[in-house]
């Protein structure tokens, strides 16, 4: 009883370590905004493989929405780079997007609450 129970709990917690079909996408399809994620994810949850993966999954969908809202509404792309720069650090990197500080759960925030000041 004692193994079925073992079992039975990690099983679940195995299960839940699985990364979506976007962040599985993003990390086929452009490696170094994946890795920038990931690396963010990391440094949040270090030894806590659980919340690592699903922050990225967070982070992965906060950051497709921030893209699909800017390819939207090109006004929108200097309030993206402001977001950006806001809720990150400095990087050596030259691409502001792949910067592995940046936490798009924000930075979708910011442009959300621009858009909804708009429409009032």
């Amino acid at each position: 009883m004692k193994c079925f129970l073992l079992f039975f709990f990690l099983t679940t917690n195995c299960m839940g370590q699985v990364l979506t079909s976007k962040a599985e996408k993003l990390q086929k399809k452009n490696l170094q905004q994946y890795h920038a994620i990931e690396t963010f994810a990391f440094k949040k949850w270090r030894s806590n493989d659980l919340k690592r993966v699903k922050e990225i999954n967070d982070q992965v969908e906060a950051f497709l929405e921030v893209r699909r809202l800017v390819f939207r509404n090109f006004a929108l792309d200097p309030a993206c780079l402001a977001a950006v720069n806001k809720h990150s650090a400095k990087s050596k990197r030259k691409n502001p997007f792949h910067n592995p500080t940046v936490d798009w759960k924000k930075v979708l925030f910011d442009l959300q609450s621009i858009l909804a000041n708009k429409r009032n």
